[in-house]
């Protein structure tokens, strides 16, 4: 994500806050390490990420002079972006909306077999069609789901979305909502919420009594499921063909920003693919008499305890082991046991739970998270600001012998003190 143009992150500035998490997933590559949209701005901002990519691609518009595989690669790349991003921007609150606020919806392919089943009077295909209508229908009313809460929710999503989109840019469902509903939004969720296949037990056990094409035809989930996957698809695909050699240019300025930091080696993006990443243990200072030391202890673990947070809490016994201070051969030299530990190494969403090894080849710890700073380092790192936050693996094996009673896995391993 180095090589990530600096047109894409004015867009991503300017954008309102869930745009922002669609643009840091496609271009970061894991929406859950940028869910803290704010959190990213912030650090954007902060680290001056934009006068650093920006001066980034001055210097690469001179190295890139008398280069024919280099030179105009940035301005092409900047066209592709802007030509794609209404339809990204469509595709994304379209999707976001009918996809992910709502629940709610009809299998239609299923739907579709059954309807050709009945008209070719398949009675194979309709009863396996219908076994699959009931698991449909499990999938959908399951444990975590709530029909109501889920009605509410599209009374409020579908008329936002026709706010943020011009008409013809909406699903087809939608001239069903104007022209048979009045533009009358809540008449036409409760009659899809209501009187649809999958609605409830009742009608799903009345339609695969007597399944007929004219209730499929007429069943109003049915044709919303349809109308909004067909749009979702016709958005993907037009920006798939609007995105049509981006990859390719991306991989140009990838290899040109290479060679223009030659001597200094670049390591490569390699999000979602094994890789390793070099640092050190260090703390760091982000602003003015403020300073971070490289780790914490247990001493941490009851400062932070509140029992009424289920995410603080601090188990009895593990309360009274830091307490007793019974840390076994684990502790440091001065009796106190450690818990994280800061390093330089680069990381990105998906590297929770990679290995941490020192330069002997021992298992030191497990990275876990990074720092607020480091929000913004898939798109540039700054060694710096920027740590890894580590779990330190005399923790762990304190927790698998004291705590957890696994002294038999302790065993097992070769221990080096």
């Amino acid at each position: 994500m180095r090589g990530v143009r600096l047109e894409v992150l004015r867009k991503f500035m300017n954008a309102s806050d869930k745009t922002r998490i669609q643009y840091a997933s496609k271009f970061a590559g894991s929406s859950n390490y940028w869910k803290n949209s704010i959190g990213m701005n912030k650090a954007i901002i902060d680290n001056e990420v934009l006068n650093t990519k920006a001066e980034i691609e001055k210097r690469y518009a001179e190295f890139a002079k008398g280069k024919p595989e280099y030179e105009g690669v940035v301005e092409k790349i900047d066209a592709i972006i802007e030509k794609g991003t209404p339809t990204l921007r469509q595709l994304y609150y379209t999707n976001e909306a009918l996809r992910g606020a709502i629940e709610f919806g009809s299998t239609y392919l299923i739907m579709d077999n059954i309807k050709k089943a009945l008209e070719e009077k398949n009675d194979s295909l309709l009863q396996a069609s219908k076994k699959q209508l009931e698991e449909a229908y499990d999938g959908i009313h399951n444990k975590d789901y709530d029909h109501e809460v889920d009605r509410a929710v599209a009374k409020a999503i579908l008329p936002a979305l026709a706010k943020a989109l011009n008409a013809d840019e909406l699903p087809d469902f939608y001239n069903t909502i104007r022209n048979e509903f009045k533009g009358d939004y809540d008449a036409y969720v409760d009659n899809l919420y209501d009187n649809s296949i999958l609605s409830n037990r009742s009608n799903l056990d009345k339609f695969l009594k007597k399944p007929t094409v004219k209730a499929i035809e007429r069943d109003p989930a049915t044709a919303y499921s349809r109308s909004k996957n067909l749009k979702i698809q016709e958005l993907g695909k037009a920006h798939g063909e609007q995105n049509n050699g981006l990859d390719l240019l991306h991989k140009a300025y990838i290899r040109g920003l290479g060679e223009m930091k030659q001597p200094m080696p670049s390591y490569p993006d390699a999000n979602f693919t094994i890789r390793l990443t070099y640092g050190n243990v260090k703390a760091y200072s982000p602003k003015d008499a403020v300073y971070y030391n490289y780790y914490t202890t247990t001493d941490g673990i009851l400062e932070k305890e509140n029992p009424e947070n289920r995410e603080f809490m601090v188990p009895a016994k593990l309360k009274e082991l830091i307490q007793k201070k019974d840390f076994g051969r684990y502790a440091m030299k001065d009796g106190t046991m450690p818990v994280c530990f800061l390093t330089t190494n680069d990381i990105t969403g998906g590297n929770s739970g990679s290995p941490v090894i020192n330069a002997e080849g021992h298992l030191i710890g497990t990275a876990f998270d990074g720092n607020w700073e480091s929000l913004s380092g898939d798109i540039n790192f700054d060694n710096n600001l920027q740590r890894c936050i580590n779990l330190d693996i005399r923790y762990v094996l304190f927790i698998l012998e004291k705590l957890g009673n696994c002294e038999h896995l302790i065993k097992e391993m070769n221990i080096i003190e």
